[in-house]
């Protein structure tokens, strides 16, 4: 999983972009579990700016962050990744 620093990180990132606190904690916790089950992601920050420019293309909310998360996995169980490298 991620780790603590990882967490932090990623919360103090979301904050800076101008989120509250509350809203930084939900987006970290989005990120850190799309990186744990997402494919192609590598780091908490890969996954953070996945989901920062998802939610600035559909106009998603940050409490509704998670919900990207689900629908990024249930893509991948449909089309793997590994379907379209190499």
């Amino acid at each position: 999983g991620s780790t603590i620093v990882d967490f932090t990180n990623a919360t103090a990132d979301f904050a800076r972009l101008g989120y509250s606190i509350t809203e930084a904690t939900d987006l970290a916790k989005a990120a850190s579990i799309y990186k744990n089950v997402g494919d192609g992601i590598n780091s908490v920050s890969d996954a953070s700016e996945s989901i920062i420019s998802t939610m600035k293309a559909f106009g998603i909310e940050a409490n509704d962050a998670i919900g990207i998360v689900d629908r990024f996995n249930e893509v991948g169980k449909i089309l793997p990744l590994d379907n379209y490298i190499g």
